[in-house]
């Protein structure tokens, strides 16, 4: 009725976040309402919209391909109200020739072209789809590392997932071609006579290789897979000599495809180990690119080359325990016994040498400590932040990823 007053919310040009309430008739506050709904959660961009994709290795995975909600890009999209496709895979890197041709790296390494990866593939088992059987291939390639396979369910699931880490696969046919007819004659071309028993098995899977949807934002997580153990050439483009070489084709890959697309970079957490240049190296290819990069590095304190004492331990279902740390050594035969579940890097070999040199266990007024990094205390197993059980490092992650994207997310 024309004589009812209603409420109506307005936003202040200057500041967009601040909502004002005014009266005023039914059809200006539902306007109103309709351009602040989107905004009200996470302020400033249209949340629901916005889809973003992440590549990365197991540790922005989860520790579970394609199937945990809890990962740190996971809960940061949810932090933020975006949709988030979590296409990290354990184990992979982004070069296409790594040094050594080992199984997993071949498997799940993302600048293999298709047919690449069913070169390798088919050099490894010989798959008879009408048949339903499988059989060892003339394995001439040199791969080494290679699992077993005597069913012909196990022989589709492998050929599905080395297909799904091809870069073709998981950035081009997903997400930038223009809608779900090109997305499929792309893929009938690549797979060729394979096309419907290969598409048909990958659509019984929670990762399809169906069309989704041309992401807003692109997250590269990757780079700690990648055996970095020198400072590489940033100019090469290649698609699997080095590191630097194959992130340039990777984002020269992409930028053809979408020239507008919005790329950033994310570091990982440390050179895991003294000889590698993991952070050099991702820091010149963002430069090269001129692309944001966060700098897990300097936000996160996993820093390994500094210790501190401790009392507190690991147990074997990794909860870490504040105070409680015992330890008896059996100098006879190199042995010992703990509580504390240390993980491979600090077991070394075993030995009670090797622990003694790597956690330097010793009574102080008859209390047993040992001597810990940061990362060692928070990381369960050394590497994974989804390996502590209970502390937050997963949350941690998230919150400066949140905070990284939402900055792009307001220019949306």
């Amino acid at each position: 009725p024309n004589n009812v007053a209603y409420l109506r919310f307005s936003r202040q040009k200057s500041n967009p976040n601040t909502v004002r309430l005014y009266y005023g008739n039914y059809d200006s506050i539902i306007d109103e309402l309709n351009n602040v709904k989107d905004i009200a959660k996470v302020g400033g961009y249209k949340s629901g919209d916005i889809v973003v994709i992440q590549l990365g290795t197991s540790i922005p995975a989860g520790g579970k391909w394609m199937d945990n909600s809890n990962a740190y890009p996971n809960q940061a999209a949810k932090m933020l109200g975006i949709t988030m496709y979590n296409e990290s895979v354990g184990s992979s890197g982004v070069r296409a020739y790594p040094t050594t041709k080992s199984f997993i790296t071949i498997e799940r390494n993302l600048c293999y072209t298709i047919d690449q990866k069913l070169d390798y593939f088919n050099d490894l088992w010989t798959v008879d789809d009408s048949e339903q059987t499988v059989t060892n291939g003339p394995r001439l390639k040199g791969v080494i590392g290679v699992p077993e396979i005597t069913s012909y369910e196990d022989a589709c699931y492998e050929r599905y997932f080395f297909l799904s880490c091809s870069f073709e696969i998981k950035l081009i046919a997903k997400y930038f071609l223009s809608d779900q007819t090109e997305h499929d004659n792309f893929l009938l071309e690549k797979l060729g006579d394979k096309y419907d028993v290969i598409i048909s098995y990958a659509r019984t899977q929670k990762s399809s290789f169906d069309f989704v949807a041309t992401p807003d934002l692109i997250v590269i997580d990757h780079g700690h897979n990648d055996e970095q153990k020198q400072l590489y050439d940033v100019d090469e483009i290649d698609a699997g000599n080095t590191f630097c070489s194959a992130m340039n084709f990777l984002i020269q890959t992409i930028y053809s495809y979408r020239p507008q697309a919005k790329i950033v970079m994310m570091s990982d957490y440390d050179n895991y180990t003294e000889n590698l240049h993991t952070l050099e190296n991702q820091q010149a290819v963002a430069d090269h690119w001129h692309i944001p990069i966060l700098r897990v590095d300097k936000l996160l304190p996993y820093n390994n080359n500094i210790k501190f004492t401790t009392n507190g331990y690991w147990d074997n279902k990794g909860y870490w325990h504040d105070s409680g740390f015992t330890f008896s050594a059996n100098e006879e035969d190199n042995s010992y016994t703990s509580n504390c579940s240390f993980n491979s890097s600090i077991i070394g070999d075993g030995t009670l040498s090797d622990i003694k040199a790597n956690a330097n266990p010793r009574q102080i007024n008859g209390v047993w400590y040992w001597d810990v990094s940061p990362r060692h205390a928070r990381l369960y197993d050394g590497l994974h932040p989804h390996s502590s059980k209970n502390i937050n490092v997963l949350e941690e992650y998230a919150m400066i990823e949140k905070e990284f994207l939402k900055q792009f997310l307001l220019k949306m």
